[in-house]
């Protein structure tokens, strides 16, 4: 058979329930334990700083500003690909919006590729 996309919204849920929900938890729950262990790192290497994660659904570079405003946090520090040319057009650059519509300072790390 020829491939469709569901047009059934009772369908959609169903695929939502059943499989994406279950892969999504289990995504934020490695996450969050990864999260544990840099901060726990960052807090004993650092123990001036007070690092706190915290895992927000949404538009990322909408969340993370309204978050970081709501909080009145001092400085944003978060990771970026580096994707230059077609592929940022596409994809657009979480890094470069928060930096533009932060309420505070934004620290760009770089991963390494």
């Amino acid at each position: 058979p020829e491939w469709a996309p569901v047009r059934d919204d009772a369908a959609a849920q169903r695929v939502w329930q059943e499989v994406l929900r279950p892969i999504a938890a289990e995504l934020i729950d490695g996450s969050a334990e990864l999260a544990g262990e840099v901060l726990d790192r960052i807090r004993t290497e650092q123990p001036q700083l007070m690092p706190e994660s915290q895992f927000l659904e949404g538009q990322p570079a909408g969340e993370i500003v309204r978050f970081a405003a709501g909080r009145g946090t001092g400085t944003i520090v978060m990771g970026t690909r580096g994707h230059t040319g077609i592929t940022r057009v596409l994809l657009g650059s979480v890094a470069r919006n928060v930096l533009l519509h932060a309420p505070c300072s934004v620290l760009i790390v770089r991963g390494t590729r």
